[in-house]
């Protein structure tokens, strides 16, 4: 994820959360989301911590960050970009990669870890 923290705005009518800040505060409330106060922001502007947020709504941000990014072309080798080779080469893969695909691959870290998942793939003994 680019940002760990996503403001309330940010949040609206994910993935079937309420499309109301009220609504939506009062959701994070009732499921203790880990949150904060914005910095900068007027009032009472919260901000979200990715990690708290329900496993639907953090498949479906990754999703929307990796389609934004598709969108932007990402300027992998452009000089100065600062985009390290390993991230290059995981950008590389995801987009060989079904939309199927990237969704299942996506579900199963979310769910089991990224650990698991290296044991899936044979890299690593359990």
């Amino acid at each position: 994820m680019k940002h760990a923290w996503f403001s309330t705005q940010e949040l609206l009518s994910v993935a079937g959360l309420p499309g109301t800040r009220q609504g939506l505060c009062d959701l994070a409330r009732r499921e203790k989301w880990n949150r904060s106060r914005r910095q900068g922001a007027q009032g009472r502007g919260m901000e979200y911590a990715f990690d708290s947020l329900p496993a639907a709504v953090q498949q479906a941000l990754l999703r929307r960050e990796m389609r934004d990014g598709d969108e932007a072309e990402w300027a992998l080798d452009a000089p100065g970009a600062g985009v390290s080779t390993s991230l290059s080469t995981w950008i590389a893969i995801y987009r060989q990669l079904t939309i199927e695909e990237r969704e299942r691959v996506i579900a199963f870290v979310m769910r089991e870890g990224i650990g698991a998942f290296i044991v899936r793939l044979g890299l690593q003994r359990e």
